[in-house]
């Protein structure tokens, strides 16, 4: 644990101890998370996230996605306003 001081325009430095323990070479992305009076820093591998992803949308088809983005938008829309015609 290390007590660290936050400047007047909101910046602080993460000390290098900590920063080596983390494996940060600088130009990190870090992910903040706030909760009442706590704040939790976790460093991001934007590389990691960027393969998930990718496994995720595997066999995802776009084209299919928006035709049924357009068949159910068209739906909501005459069922709200029967006087338009398809």
């Amino acid at each position: 644990m290390e007590v660290i001081k936050v400047d007047k325009a909101g910046r602080l430095v993460i000390p290098k101890s900590i920063r080596e323990r983390m494996g940060s070479k600088g130009e990190d992305h870090i992910l903040l998370v706030e909760h009442n009076d706590t704040i939790i820093l976790k460093k991001l591998d934007i590389t990691e996230i960027a393969k998930k992803i990718e496994e995720e949308l595997k066999g995802f088809d776009v084209e299919k996605a928006f035709e049924r983005i357009r068949e159910e938008s068209t739906k909501l829309v005459l069922k709200d306003h029967p006087e338009i015609k398809e």
